[in-house]
């Protein structure tokens, strides 16, 4: 404990060195008989009916009489952006389809194209929300001064479900592919779905996620050539000029062409360094000098769409693997991503496990069940067709970040991100639509 402050006769203030500390105490005030009576922002307030106890691992100056409103305001308003699937990508996949004729159940209310293309690009850039881009580059460099609108990012705001989507034509929903990594239950552990390795232990497989929850490209039943342009992640170095210049090549036949191309960055460099960083604004520059090129060197009668999976904002973690308060309800570890993560609860403690999430994070996640999140359409459209592995993929609840925080649910080792994604900020939830049209 770093502080054990009075500040009434009644009112207590405890402060820990961190979160696994605090949770402890709790613990241990819990089992002599106080009761969590509030929480403000990540402090929980306990109480046996003649002493109030403010547990703390938010450092707060000068604990005073004002406490309580001194931790209030430490909690940040967010603009929040709930999911809206009348207007994401999956409309513009609906927008392409038509354009070569074949049908789609997605409307694009932007009117994209406006007239017949022989060819048809989606340039994928992960990470770049409306705020990584106004933020991060000026107001006259290329993909600023060509933003056509904005649009809702897939849910979960994270590449595995967003990418999916946009090759798919598919709803998380639709295709599974709702988020990082999930539990497959022939294999009884969680898998990273891109690479199909273990999540908690890094160990391979060998049951890759397309095996289980497979899907087909929108472009697959169509007359059309389609190709789809990811990195060459073996490659220690990699430069976007290896999937334009593919590209370019691939656009120099005479039939019509389909491609969706896919460039990792600026997200890897925001995780790592901030989403407003020195390197998230050089790597930005670079992306948006290169992308020029590639837009003016695009043959004629292309159309070209750059936009982004999902944004970024600004994280702090919450260690919740070391939450043991939590953790003992669970009948496996937590799945999907980090700021849009899913629970299985043992059978009969639903009631005990809701009441602690509120309690310790009721102030910065959203928590929901399984149910509810469908309904309310997060994932896609709850009357339409939803796959037999959301079941399980969702688990019984669904805690969705409305603020700035990320759940480290792996444990201490791993990586410590400055910058994160997959909850329904503004900043997550906003990415703009650039369209370069070329007679």
């Amino acid at each position: 404990m770093i502080s054990n402050v009075k500040i009434t006769e009644n009112l207590l203030y405890q402060e820990y060195d961190d979160e696994k500390e605090m949770y402890t105490a709790l613990d241990d005030y819990l089992h002599c008989g106080y009761k969590i009576k509030e929480t403000i922002y990540l402090c929980p307030i306990v109480s046996n009916g003649l002493e109030e106890i403010i547990l703390s691992y938010i450092h707060v100056d000068n604990p005073s009489m004002d406490i309580k409103k001194k931790i209030h305001r430490m909690c940040k308003s967010v603009r929040l952006m709930k999911p809206d699937y009348s207007d994401t990508i999956l409309n513009l996949v609906g927008a392409i389809r038509k354009n070569y004729g074949y049908s789609s159940k997605y409307i694009d209310k932007h009117n994209t194209f406006d007239r017949k293309y022989k060819n048809c690009v989606i340039l994928l850039l992960d990470g770049l929300g409306r705020n990584v881009l106004e933020k991060n580059l000026d107001e006259d460099a290329f993909l600023n001064k060509n933003v056509s609108f904005y649009e809702h990012a897939i849910y979960p705001s994270t590449t595995a479900a967003s990418t999916t989507a946009t090759v798919s034509g598919l709803t998380p929903l639709e295709s599974s592919w709702t988020g990082w990594s999930n539990y497959i239950k022939e294999l009884d552990r969680e898998i990273v779905l891109f690479t199909g390795v273990n999540y908690y232990t890094d160990e391979p497989t060998g049951r890759p996620a397309s095996e289980f929850i497979p899907y087909k490209p929108f472009f697959s039943d169509m007359k059309v050539k389609g190709y789809i342009i990811n990195p060459d992640f073996s490659k220690k170095s990699m430069d976007i000029n290896d999937v334009l210049s593919d590209s370019l090549q691939k656009l120099n036949y005479p039939q019509p062409i389909i491609q969706y191309v896919y460039w990792p960055e600026p997200d890897g460099i925001m995780h790592e360094y901030g989403t407003y960083s020195k390197e998230a604004k050089d790597i930005l520059k670079d992306i948006n000098d290169k992308v020029e090129r590639y837009a003016n060197a695009l043959p004629l009668d292309t159309l070209l769409i750059i936009s982004a999976d999902h944004g970024h904002t600004p994280v702090k973690p919450i260690n919740i693997y070391d939450c043991d308060l939590l953790n003992k309800y669970l009948k496996t570890k937590p799945s999907n991503d980090s700021r849009c993560i899913t629970f299985r609860v043992k059978d009969g403690m639903g009631d005990k496990f809701v009441k602690m999430f509120h309690a310790l994070f009721g102030e910065v996640f959203s928590l929901y069940s399984k149910r509810d999140a469908i309904k309310m359409g997060f994932f896609g459209d709850p009357n339409g067709y939803i796959h037999a592995r959301i079941d399980d993929f969702l688990g019984d609840y669904v805690a969705i970040a409305t603020n700035q925080f990320y759940f480290n649910f792996k444990g201490e080792n791993n990586h410590l991100f400055k910058s994160h994604h997959a909850g329904i900020t503004k900043d997550e939830m906003e990415v703009p639509v650039i369209v370069i049209r070329k007679y």
